[in-house]
């Protein structure tokens, strides 16, 4: 049997297969929203009214459709106006724990 991620690093196993990080700068920008969704973060490299929202644990790709049904929501309800920028940006973060090492390799390459 292949050895996975798991098996040879020293981390907690976690369920979830995603975890988000949308970094904005705008008007009106939520500072507060559901702990069930998003932690909110103020960010150093981000200017002016700025958040970076971050899933607090991966989450299944449904949660993820949930969590950024809720994040529009609640920029309509704030109004929020979104200016593009080039210290912003989306990261996405995939659970590979359950990856055999050959797996996590060609998904590299």
């Amino acid at each position: 049997m292949s050895k996975t991620v798991l098996s040879v690093t020293k981390v907690e196993q976690c369920d979830g297969d995603l975890g988000v990080e949308i970094e904005v700068e705008g008007l009106h920008i939520p500072t507060v929203l559901s702990e069930k969704f998003w932690r909110v973060d103020k960010d150093g490299s981000l200017q002016g009214e700025s958040r970076e929202y971050v899933t607090p644990v991966p989450v299944s790709l449904p949660e993820i459709k949930k969590a950024l049904d809720y994040l529009e929501e609640q920029y309509r309800r704030h109004g929020s106006i979104i200016t593009d920028s080039v210290r912003t940006g989306v990261h996405v973060h995939r659970n590979v724990q359950n990856l055999t090492l050959k797996q996590l390799f060609t998904l590299i390459v």
